[in-house]
């Protein structure tokens, strides 16, 4: 392993440095939040863990967000 990362230029142990970086976040995060929370909505009311609502909910404003920007593109 030591070898192969004296053959890294800058730029790629840059980058592995972040993704290991970013991989410790998302764990620590799932460890952090992993009690179940009450999700109601309309006429259900969902049980999940937090780690699963919070990227969900994330994920559907990018949709949301994506799908706003196209429709002001498209009309003008």
């Amino acid at each position: 392993m030591i070898a192969r990362w004296e053959r890294m230029n800058i730029k790629e142990r840059i980058r592995l440095v972040l993704v290991t970086l970013l991989v410790a976040l998302v764990l620590l995060f799932f460890i952090q939040n992993n009690e179940t929370v009450q999700v109601a909505f309309l006429w259900g009311t969902f049980a999940l863990p937090r780690f699963v609502m919070l990227p969900g909910l994330l994920l559907l404003g990018f949709v949301a967000g994506y799908l706003v920007a196209r429709l002001r593109r498209h009309r003008r």
